[in-house]
Order: structure tokens, then sequence, then C-alpha cells
């Protein structure tokens, strides 16, 4: 995942920098780092994205039947991966 699928992703949730963090696992930095291109999420960071952005996919095309519902699916997902 580059850093500006990174940053997609995040913009697509509608989540800060350091949220998508708490929701993986690492610093505020690393993600900035990220989006910036200057690292490269490690593989752990790698799946955890692909696991987010897949829940986030799912409710979005299969769960969900408007727009609203698939928001509420987002919202709930943003909230269960930072617990």
């Amino acid at each position: 995942m580059t850093g500006s699928e990174i940053k997609e992703l995040r913009e697509r949730l509608g989540v800060s920098q350091e949220a998508l963090a708490r929701m993986i696992g690492c610093s505020h930095a690393s993600v900035y780092n990220w989006e910036r291109g200057t690292y490269k999420p490690t593989q752990m960071a790698q799946r955890r994205l692909a696991e987010i952005e897949n829940r986030a996919a799912a409710a979005l095309f299969g769960e969900s039947k408007d727009e609203a519902d698939a928001r509420k699916a987002i919202v709930r997902i943003v909230k269960e991966a930072g617990e």
C-alpha cells in the first residue's frame, strides 16, 4: 500500500492520522511518514491496514443498502478497530 493509498483510506474513513495510528497500533509519526512516502509500513501494519480497508469495503458494498448505512458501518469499523 502506497502513501497516497493510506491517505485515501484514512480520508475515506474520515479519521485523523492519530486515530488511524491507534487503530493500527503505531505512532502518529509513522502514519505521517507513510503518507509522505518517507517510510513504508511494516508487514504487520500493512496487514492491519488491509484488514481495515477490507472491512470498510464490505460495509460500503456488501452490508449496506444506502449511503447512510454505509457511513454507520464505517463508523462502527473505526470504533472496533480502535479498541
